[in-house]
Protein backbone atom coordinates (compact mmCIF):
# COMPACT_ATOMS: atom_id res chain seq x y z
CA UNK A 1 0.00 0.00 0.00
CA UNK A 2 1.21 3.64 -0.80
CA UNK A 3 1.21 6.40 1.20
CA UNK A 4 -1.67 7.94 -0.40
CA UNK A 5 -3.17 4.62 0.29
CA UNK A 6 -2.03 4.28 4.35
CA UNK A 7 -3.68 8.18 4.57
CA UNK A 8 -6.67 7.06 2.92
CA UNK A 9 -7.01 3.89 5.48
CA UNK A 10 -6.04 6.54 8.73
CA UNK A 11 -8.81 8.92 7.46
CA UNK A 12 -10.82 6.19 7.50
CA UNK A 13 -10.15 4.69 11.43
CA UNK A 14 -10.00 7.85 12.76
CA UNK A 15 -13.40 9.52 11.02
CA UNK A 16 -15.21 6.42 11.34
CA UNK A 17 -18.14 6.19 13.64
CA UNK A 18 -17.25 5.22 17.15
CA UNK A 19 -18.06 1.36 17.84
CA UNK A 20 -20.43 2.46 21.30
CA UNK A 21 -23.83 1.65 19.66
CA UNK A 22 -23.87 -1.46 18.89
CA UNK A 23 -27.23 -2.06 17.22
CA UNK A 24 -27.94 -3.86 14.16
CA UNK A 25 -27.96 -0.01 12.76
CA UNK A 26 -24.40 0.40 13.15
CA UNK A 27 -23.62 -2.58 10.19
CA UNK A 28 -26.40 -0.86 7.76
CA UNK A 29 -25.15 0.61 4.62
CA UNK A 30 -21.82 0.13 1.73
CA UNK A 31 -18.80 -1.56 3.19
CA UNK A 32 -15.70 -1.98 1.26
CA UNK A 33 -12.29 -3.27 1.83
CA UNK A 34 -10.45 -6.13 0.59
CA UNK A 35 -9.85 -9.88 1.26
CA UNK A 36 -6.86 -12.14 1.08
CA UNK A 37 -8.47 -15.40 0.97
CA UNK A 38 -7.25 -17.79 -2.12
CA UNK A 39 -3.80 -16.17 -1.53
CA UNK A 40 -4.90 -13.07 -3.95
CA UNK A 41 -5.66 -9.74 -2.62
CA UNK A 42 -8.79 -8.73 -4.24
CA UNK A 43 -11.69 -5.78 -3.69
CA UNK A 44 -14.77 -6.73 -1.32
CA UNK A 45 -18.18 -4.61 -1.34
CA UNK A 46 -20.55 -5.43 1.16
CA UNK A 47 -24.17 -3.93 1.81
CA UNK A 48 -26.27 -4.51 4.76
CA UNK A 49 -29.94 -4.05 4.90
CA UNK A 50 -32.36 -4.07 7.32
CA UNK A 51 -35.16 -7.36 6.96
CA UNK A 52 -38.22 -8.09 8.42
CA UNK A 53 -36.49 -11.14 10.27
CA UNK A 54 -33.07 -8.94 11.33
CA UNK A 55 -30.24 -8.08 8.92
CA UNK A 56 -29.32 -9.68 5.39
CA UNK A 57 -27.96 -7.30 1.98
CA UNK A 58 -25.55 -8.60 -0.87
CA UNK A 59 -21.80 -8.90 -1.58
CA UNK A 60 -19.74 -8.39 -4.75
CA UNK A 61 -16.81 -9.92 -5.38
CA UNK A 62 -15.88 -9.94 -8.53
CA UNK A 63 -12.68 -11.77 -8.86
CA UNK A 64 -15.02 -14.89 -7.47
CA UNK A 65 -17.60 -14.65 -9.43
CA UNK A 66 -19.84 -13.06 -6.66
CA UNK A 67 -22.10 -10.63 -8.02
CA UNK A 68 -25.34 -9.52 -6.07
CA UNK A 69 -24.94 -12.75 -3.56
CA UNK A 70 -27.33 -12.48 -0.97
CA UNK A 71 -25.77 -12.28 2.24
CA UNK A 72 -27.41 -15.10 5.11
CA UNK A 73 -27.03 -16.13 8.21
CA UNK A 74 -26.35 -12.19 9.11
CA UNK A 75 -25.59 -11.78 12.42
CA UNK A 76 -24.07 -8.81 14.71
CA UNK A 77 -24.03 -9.13 18.39
CA UNK A 78 -22.23 -6.70 20.83
CA UNK A 79 -18.95 -5.77 18.16
CA UNK A 80 -18.96 -9.76 16.39
CA UNK A 81 -20.21 -9.97 12.75
CA UNK A 82 -21.13 -13.18 11.13
CA UNK A 83 -22.17 -12.96 7.69
CA UNK A 84 -22.60 -16.43 4.42
CA UNK A 85 -23.07 -15.99 1.23
CA UNK A 86 -23.03 -19.27 -2.07
CA UNK A 87 -20.45 -19.58 -4.27
CA UNK A 88 -20.32 -21.18 -8.03
CA UNK A 89 -18.61 -24.47 -6.02
CA UNK A 90 -21.60 -25.28 -4.30
CA UNK A 91 -19.31 -24.70 -0.95
CA UNK A 92 -20.48 -21.03 0.76
CA UNK A 93 -18.19 -18.48 1.72
CA UNK A 94 -18.43 -17.83 5.73
CA UNK A 95 -16.84 -14.53 7.45
CA UNK A 96 -16.58 -13.78 10.95
CA UNK A 97 -15.10 -10.21 12.36
CA UNK A 98 -15.60 -7.45 14.55
CA UNK A 99 -16.62 -3.75 14.21
CA UNK A 100 -14.03 -1.62 15.96
CA UNK A 101 -13.03 1.63 15.68
CA UNK A 102 -15.45 2.12 12.45
CA UNK A 103 -13.64 -1.04 10.67
CA UNK A 104 -14.75 -4.78 10.63
CA UNK A 105 -11.72 -7.11 10.32
CA UNK A 106 -11.92 -11.05 10.68
CA UNK A 107 -11.70 -14.29 8.53
CA UNK A 108 -13.42 -15.43 5.42
CA UNK A 109 -13.53 -19.01 5.00
CA UNK A 110 -14.50 -20.76 1.73
CA UNK A 111 -14.37 -24.95 2.70
CA UNK A 112 -10.76 -25.74 4.23
CA UNK A 113 -9.71 -22.45 2.58
CA UNK A 114 -9.40 -19.39 4.62
CA UNK A 115 -8.15 -15.98 4.86
CA UNK A 116 -8.47 -12.43 6.33
CA UNK A 117 -11.18 -9.37 5.44
CA UNK A 118 -11.42 -5.75 6.47
CA UNK A 119 -14.45 -3.35 5.36
CA UNK A 120 -14.72 0.17 5.99
CA UNK A 121 -17.58 2.19 5.40
CA UNK A 122 -18.66 4.68 3.36
CA UNK A 123 -20.54 7.42 4.04
CA UNK A 124 -24.22 7.97 2.71
CA UNK A 125 -24.06 11.12 0.76
CA UNK A 126 -26.76 13.10 -1.56
CA UNK A 127 -26.34 12.00 -5.23
CA UNK A 128 -26.28 15.60 -5.64
CA UNK A 129 -23.33 16.06 -4.14
CA UNK A 130 -21.38 13.29 -6.34
CA UNK A 131 -22.95 15.55 -9.77
CA UNK A 132 -20.58 18.75 -7.93
CA UNK A 133 -17.82 16.12 -8.22
CA UNK A 134 -18.21 14.67 -11.89
CA UNK A 135 -15.82 16.09 -14.57
CA UNK A 136 -12.46 16.67 -16.17
CA UNK A 137 -9.45 17.61 -14.20
CA UNK A 138 -5.89 17.93 -14.54
CA UNK A 139 -3.64 16.31 -12.07
CA UNK A 140 0.12 16.71 -11.79
CA UNK A 141 1.72 14.06 -13.49
CA UNK A 142 3.76 12.13 -10.88
CA UNK A 143 6.43 10.59 -13.22
CA UNK A 144 7.14 14.35 -15.08
CA UNK A 145 7.84 17.07 -12.93
CA UNK A 146 6.06 20.44 -14.45
CA UNK A 147 3.74 18.23 -16.84
CA UNK A 148 -0.07 17.37 -16.23
CA UNK A 149 -2.45 14.53 -17.03
CA UNK A 150 -6.24 14.93 -17.84
CA UNK A 151 -8.28 12.93 -15.41
CA UNK A 152 -12.32 12.16 -15.04
CA UNK A 153 -14.60 12.11 -12.49
CA UNK A 154 -17.63 10.35 -13.23
CA UNK A 155 -20.62 7.60 -12.06
CA UNK A 156 -18.94 4.02 -11.09
CA UNK A 157 -20.93 0.40 -11.37
CA UNK A 158 -21.56 0.66 -7.07
CA UNK A 159 -23.14 4.05 -7.93
CA UNK A 160 -20.14 5.97 -6.53
CA UNK A 161 -17.84 7.74 -8.52
CA UNK A 162 -15.22 6.16 -10.53
CA UNK A 163 -11.64 8.20 -11.18
CA UNK A 164 -10.49 7.92 -14.86
CA UNK A 165 -6.77 8.95 -15.97
CA UNK A 166 -7.54 9.65 -19.68
CA UNK A 167 -4.17 8.96 -20.71
CA UNK A 168 -3.17 5.88 -19.16
CA UNK A 169 -6.85 4.50 -19.28
CA UNK A 170 -6.05 3.77 -15.29
CA UNK A 171 -9.71 3.56 -13.49
CA UNK A 172 -10.50 3.21 -9.70
CA UNK A 173 -13.66 3.78 -7.80
CA UNK A 174 -13.79 6.53 -5.75
CA UNK A 175 -16.11 6.08 -2.19
CA UNK A 176 -17.05 8.87 0.26
CA UNK A 177 -16.13 9.00 4.02
CA UNK A 178 -17.64 12.40 4.19
CA UNK A 179 -19.15 15.21 2.19
CA UNK A 180 -15.76 16.23 1.04
CA UNK A 181 -13.50 13.37 2.13
CA UNK A 182 -13.31 10.37 -0.44
CA UNK A 183 -10.70 7.47 -1.18
CA UNK A 184 -9.48 5.35 -3.53
CA UNK A 185 -11.13 2.17 -3.37
CA UNK A 186 -7.24 0.37 -4.62
CA UNK A 187 -6.15 2.01 -1.05
CA UNK A 188 -8.21 -0.82 0.97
Amino acid sequence: MGIGGALALLLCVFCAPSSAAQTSAAIEGDWVGGSNLFQNPVFIHFRFAPTKTGIGGVTNVQLWRAINRPLTNVRFESSRVHFEFPSTTGVPFTGDGELKDGVIQGTIRRGDQAGKFHLIRVAKVSRQLYNKYVGAYQFPDPKQAGKTQLNLITYGSLGHLRWVNLETGDTTALFPVSDDKFFFASSV
